[in-house]
């Protein structure tokens, strides 16, 4: 795991670290989702969130097959 600081500006901004962005692969102008879970708040790439939202429908397609 990688934990680094960041400051919340005054318009609600922050700047991700760059180990944090290297090791997330995240470019310049990439949208990301923000979310609050558990009172934490996470970021989590947009990319990642579309793959796991196929695959999930991919499996109630599956699914679905199997019960007919």
């Amino acid at each position: 795991m990688y934990e680094s600081y960041a400051v919340v500006g005054e318009r609600g901004q922050i700047t991700l670290p760059k180990i944090i962005r290297e090791k997330a692969n995240i470019k310049s102008k990439e949208r990301l989702i923000v979310k609050i879970e558990n009172n934490s708040v996470l970021i989590e790439k947009e990319e990642n969130l579309n793959k796991k939202n196929k695959l999930m429908e991919k499996g109630y397609k599956e699914i679905g097959r199997a019960h007919v």
